[in-house]
């Protein structure tokens, strides 16, 4: 009897203490996460104060730059239109002292580290500082401001210690222009231009030309017999052979290569642009710099010899070829050739030696009808890269 009654009372008494030993661990829980908010906020207003005592910092690296842009409408001007230009040389000096040189990064930035006294830092000391663009030889600097002369000065409070009294402005560039192509071996050539002046040269033993010109615009361009109008605009011109260059400019289809995939890289797929396309890639030049940057005339994707091997295009439907821009990937593969070959049917229409830079385009225009297949092939098999390729279907066939 007596353990009847005493067994439900120990039990309550058991139930009541696991009760009250979970309640404590649960204060204590509580007690404990409030502690450590108040640990992690600290004294109030400690993380919102203002700077009262400029003079008390310590200076970091902070980078000065000049920027370099592609002046794609030529005005003297940075402008809608205009792109950034990777890889120009610009050198910095101290009181006319060569401190360094540094090249413009995919976003057409030159940068120079500053940082008063800094020891690693380019520019550590008061005084003037001059930036000099190095323009690639032919080219010109459409902005007038080749070399800006600034003064560096300490400043208390800032990044890094000092500052310039004024940003360097952007420098604008413009490509050589000239017409280059094919003719008879040996053969006189001439461009003029609407005004009457004449630019003169002779093909070499290959038949090859290639004439400079001061400006864009229409140019005649004569060999023999043969005579075509040719438009100059940013970039300078392969006209390919003269004997089979037509001029065309209704109907045709514009190869971007815009908006194919959120991917960085892939194969162009058969079916683009109604072609057929084998080891030619697409991708975002923004995403590797240097001679992609460069070859971008529209958008920001373009296309490559993939790994700089031989690459085909073919297509089902003949096709007339108008113009390519082309670039080379790479500064250690400036004037890289591009040898164009081009089908109708089994028979060969063009055979074309095109010279390559990194630093801007060359439109190869030769602007041939009926096409069939195009092969491409760098001579030392490095990636040449293309944008805004412009072709034409045939129209259909009137009933």
């Amino acid at each position: 009897m007596l353990r009847k009654v005493l067994l439900p009372i120990i039990a309550l008494c058991v139930l009541s203490f696991v009760t009250l030993f979970i309640l404590a661990q649960n204060e204590d829980i509580v007690d404990r996460a409030e502690r450590t908010i108040e640990a992690a906020e600290g004294p109030k207003g400690e993380y919102y104060t203002k700077v009262t005592d400029w003079t008390a910092r310590e200076y970091s690296d902070i980078n000065l730059s000049t920027y370099a842009f592609l002046d794609f409408d030529q005005d003297g001007a940075y402008s809608l239109g205009d792109r950034s230009l990777s890889d120009i040389a610009v050198e910095l000096y101290y009181e006319g002292k060569f401190i360094a040189t540094s090249r413009s990064n995919t976003n057409g930035f030159s940068n120079f580290s500053s940082q008063l006294r800094g020891a690693g830092a380019r520019i550590n000391k008061e005084g003037s500082y001059t930036f000099r663009a190095k323009p690639p030889e032919g080219w010109t600097v459409t902005t007038g401001n080749s070399e800006q002369i600034l003064d560096y000065a300490r400043l208390d409070g800032s990044i890094g210690g000092g500052a310039l009294n004024a940003m360097p402005k952007p420098i604008g560039f413009a490509p050589q222009k000239y017409i280059a192509g094919r003719a008879t071996p040996n053969a006189d050539v001439t461009a003029t231009d609407t005004d009457g002046t004449s630019f003169s040269g002779t093909a070499d033993a290959t038949g090859q030309f290639k004439l400079i010109v001061p400006k864009s615009g229409l140019y005649r361009v004569t060999a023999g017999a043969r005579s075509v109008p040719i438009v100059v605009d940013v970039f300078p011109v392969h006209i390919g052979n003269i004997e089979t260059h037509e001029t065309f400019t209704d109907n045709l289809t514009l190869l971007d290569f815009e908006g194919q995939t959120a991917t960085q890289t892939f194969k162009v797929p058969n079916g683009y642009g109604d072609l057929n396309w084998f080891n030619l890639n697409v991708i975002d030049a923004m995403e590797i710099g240097s001679g992609y940057v460069n070859a971008v005339t529209s958008g920001n994707h373009v296309i490559y010899l993939s790994s700089g091997h031989p690459a085909e295009i073919t297509a089902p439907t003949a096709i007339d070829f108008q113009s390519v821009h082309i670039t080379v990937a790479w500064r250690n593969a400036e004037g890289e050739t591009l040898r164009v070959e081009m089908w109708r049917g089994d028979e060969k229409i063009v055979d074309d030696i095109v010279e390559l830079s990194m630093l801007a385009p060359v439109l190869y225009a030769p602007n041939v009808r009926d096409i069939t297949r195009i092969a491409l092939t760098t001579t030392h098999h490095w990636q040449a890269v293309f944008d805004d390729l412009r072709i034409r279907a045939p129209l259909p066939s009137q009933p």
